[in-house]
């Protein structure tokens, strides 16, 4: 193992677990700090770019079906944490890691199905904290 490698899992690692912390949380937080700072709801042009660029870089890096799971993924993801109702976040974490998990599990990439069941796994406990038990 290189230097580069265990850095690179040691980044994994931390934001797995800032991620799962982040699920934990029933406070609504803007991502962008600008616009947190001006306390302004991001623009839809940057939701509407992001998602444009997810498409192209799925098709420019296409083999198959199995590729576009990540770009649906994450494009869902994206317009979720746009309208920033945390429900919706919640739900919408649970499809992105079932399609995650697909794809993780197609292509073999067994820390990734680690890291993505870690995930769902925190956003269920969420759910179930923040939505089904109150």
């Amino acid at each position: 193992m290189t230097i580069n490698f265990i850095i690179a899992q040691i980044i994994v690692i931390l934001a797995l677990i800032i991620l799962m912390l982040s699920f934990q949380r029933n406070e609504k937080k803007l991502l962008l700090k600008y616009f947190n700072k001006y306390n302004k709801k991001v623009p839809i042009y940057c939701l509407i770019i992001i998602v444009i660029l997810m498409i192209i870089f799925s098709l420019i890096t296409y083999i198959g079906i199995i590729s576009l799971l990540p770009m649906f993924a994450v494009v869902l993801y994206s317009i979720a944490v746009w309208y920033g109702n945390l429900k919706l976040i919640r739900c919408t974490e649970v499809i992105s890691c079932t399609l995650f998990i697909v794809y993780n599990i197609r292509v073999l990439a067994i820390t990734g199905l680690i890291a993505t069941i870690i995930e769902l796994i925190a956003a269920l406990i969420a759910i179930y904290r923040f939505d089904i038990k109150n």
